[in-house]
């Protein structure tokens, strides 16, 4: 009995090495075949890379090895034991080389098309699969983070880093009690008892209201204490603090004002940006120069609302925006989170300031798309470093928010849904289209890009209440459908560009 268990043990564990062994080459193939989906490249360089983890390489190096091996040498190990020694070796090298040289490229591929042999697959089991994919793709996400760096968050300021960091304690302090709330709530009867519903209703009344929120701000212009304010006001931080508060009592339109203000009388120092010597951002400095890139935005918003006893404070972690890098996988950037009553709300001054270009520099261009737009739609291009700065009840993970449709708030703003496709980068065959719920009947259109430059013509303009918008794809690779509505609900006109979606064409 014991020597069949003993010989079952063994067993057991030579499976287990044999999984580990020749699941390593699997993973590689992996790890290939999804760089080549991501990246729009031929599927056999995958199938090529697969074959070569095993069997050719170590097929090779064990023929080799079988070759200039004495007659008379006895071998440590069979030769399936060998085998499967010389595939783990050559595949664990092939992992280490490509995390090494692409860490951030293979976990975005990874995260965003590592389930590439289920695209045609629409059933639970595939819908199983996929999670199992996506989550497994999470364990590289330390690496994402470790060599993804945010030049920006140097640049706060040591007040607002203070401020910052007192009400991220605040914030985990509350999440935790929310967590434990929600946990003894299960762990109830599902019908509570009479007494315990009223006790509920107290507590629920005692409660603040949230204040009410009119996003998106259609309509709205610049605040009257900012347009309106004298030179005489604008001598210090201070005294333009203490001149907003004293002409505007709410406290949603009082943290407006101070917002508008940063938005309008400062400037994004794209010359900083581009060249990536950035001066000081500290509030005093940008305060004096008028002059910044995100970090000087949010500190001075920071500073303005402390200097009267409101609170904001700076949020830092990686956002949607091409200026400076891709899109999908968005860049390093600095915003701000508004204590009102007793919620926090999310506010972006600087992306509501304008827009930058390597050819044209700074476009002024106020507008107030992130002023306390709600979590869930300033998710979509803002992902924070603390995870419970997103302020969702179920913070997103890295990898969910890589595949989330790359959309503007101003595509919710408009009132409209994307129905399809519901990830940022695809697959497709020779033509990209997108699918658009259009109950405002909107007129809509599209149009490609390929490596920043348009390509193709744009798609007809289209206000159907379920809008298809089509582009052809001209040739293989990796394209950009942009979409845009027409502000003035008019087929002619200008149209403002409110998202994308990728499209590969293998």
């Amino acid at each position: 009995m014991f020597r069949l268990a003993s010989w079952l043990f063994g067993l057991l564990i030579r499976l287990l090495f044999y999984l580990i062994f020749y699941g390593t080459p699997l993973i590689g193939f992996w790890l290939a075949s999804s760089l080549a989906a991501y990246l729009g490249g031929p599927p056999w360089i995958a199938w090529v890379a697969g074959l070569l983890m095993f069997p050719v390489i170590p097929g090779i190096w064990e023929l080799r090895a079988y070759a200039y091996r004495s007659p008379e040498s006895k071998p440590w190990f069979s030769t399936l034991d060998r085998l499967s020694l010389r595939t783990f070796a050559v595949g664990l090298a092939f992992l280490a080389v490509m995390l090494y040289a692409f860490p951030q490229t293979a976990f975005v591929s990874l995260s965003t098309r590592g389930d590439w042999m289920l695209d045609e697959v629409k059933d639970s089991r595939a819908d199983t699969a996929r999670r199992v994919l996506f989550r497994a793709a999470g364990a590289l996400e330390w690496l994402y983070r470790a060599t993804k760096t945010n030049p920006y968050k140097a640049h706060v300021d040591s007040e607002a880093r203070q401020r910052s960091e007192e009400a991220t304690k605040q914030l985990e302090q509350e999440a935790a009690q929310q967590r434990e709330k929600e946990a003894a709530q299960t762990g109830k009867a599902d019908q509570p008892s009479e007494t315990e519903s009223a006790l509920k209703h107290e507590n629920e009344a005692q409660q603040p209201a949230q204040p009410e929120l009119k996003w998106p701000w259609k309509g709205a212009t610049l605040h009257p204490a900012v347009s309106k304010m004298p030179a005489s006001a604008e001598t210090s931080i201070e005294s333009v603090a203490r001149y907003i508060a004293k002409h505007e009592s709410d406290p949603i339109l009082r943290i407006k004002a101070l917002h508008d203000y940063v938005a309008d009388r400062v400037a994004y120092d794209s010359q900083a940006l581009y060249s990536g010597n950035i001066p000081d951002q500290d509030a005093q400095s940008v305060f004096n120069s008028r002059k910044s890139v995100c970090a000087g935005y949010a500190n001075l918003l920071s500073a303005l609302a402390a200097a009267i006893g409101e609170k904001v404070v700076v949020v830092t972690g990686d956002a949607r925006d091409e200026a400076t890098g891709d899109k999908l996988t968005g860049i390093g950037h600095a915003w701000n989170a508004a204590r009102i009553g007793q919620h926090w709300y999310l506010i972006d001054a600087c992306w509501d300031s304008g827009y930058v270009s390597r050819e044209k520099g700074f476009t002024k261009r106020y507008k107030i798309d992130y002023f306390l737009p709600p979590p869930e739609v300033m998710i979509q291009d803002h992902f924070p470093e603390e995870p419970n700065w997103q302020l969702l009840a179920k913070p997103l993970s890295q990898g969910e928010f890589l595949r989330q449709p790359m959309l503007n708030p101003s595509f919710q703003a408009a009132d409209l849904r994307l129905i399809s496709p519901r990830r940022a980068r695809i697959e497709a065959g020779s033509e990209a289209m997108v699918i658009v719920k259009n109950p405002q009947n909107q007129w809509l259109m599209a149009g490609l890009e390929q490596n920043g430059k348009e390509v193709g013509p744009s798609s007809d303009p289209t206000n159907s209440e379920t809008a298809q918008l089509v582009c052809p794809l001209p040739d293989k690779g990796t394209y950009r459908l942009n979409m845009f509505v027409n502000e003035h609900q008019q087929r002619e006109g200008d149209y403002e560009f409110v998202g994308s979606v990728d499209f590969v064409n293998r």
